[in-house]
């Protein structure tokens, strides 16, 4: 059977259960459908599709290649890719943790309890807006998608926010286009 046409690979019709299980080269192979060496958005949302992890939305992607893109070329290489799986199933694994309740979800006294976890303090008020700021879908919880994108764009704005802290006391000094360029480099 010959490659496949750029764009033409199917998404599986039902996703594995267990991305641990899952061999990243493989997958990595299987949706690099242009034998690039490289993954692109569409074809990285099939790997993650393909690998256990179908859920993730077109946000939660770019900021995903973001993170992993060393060229800022807006795709992952191959090194990259497989960092970024370990980075996931690292990331699914502390999600579980979260949710004591076994939902699948975690509501938001289980998030607040994973952004303490991760050495971040907030006021009450703040937990309830990150909630609500986060849960896309307006269930009421947050899914891995959204938790990725949460974690995601709290650690790339807090190494942002370092730069600008230099008596490191949470007093950031920032000219108005610096702090519009971190914020606008989070969804573009």
């Amino acid at each position: 059977m010959g490659v496949p046409a750029y764009g033409q690979v199917p998404m599986p019709a039902r996703p594995p259960t267990d991305p641990f299980q899952q061999n990243p080269e493989q997958l990595f192979n299987t949706t690099d459908a242009d034998r690039s060496g490289r993954l692109d958005l569409k074809e990285l949302k099939r790997a993650l599709y393909a690998g256990g992890f179908p859920d993730f939305s077109t946000k939660a992607a770019k900021l995903m290649i973001g993170m992993f893109d060393r060229e800022s070329k807006k795709h992952i290489d191959r090194a990259n890719f497989m960092a970024l799986w370990k980075y996931l199933c690292d990331w699914k694994k502390s999600y579980d943790g979260f949710d004591k309740d076994r939902s699948g979800t975690v509501d938001q006294n289980e998030l607040k309890a994973a952004i303490q976890g991760f050495g971040y303090r907030f006021s009450e008020p703040f937990y309830a807006k990150v909630n609500k700021w986060f849960d896309e879908d307006g269930n009421g919880s947050i899914s891995f998608d959204e938790f990725i994108t949460l974690f995601c764009e709290l650690q790339t704005l807090t190494e942002i926010f370092k730069k600008h802290d230099k008596a490191m006391n949470g007093i950031g000094e920032f000219q108005y286009e610096d702090f519009l360029s971190a914020v606008f480099s989070l969804n573009h």
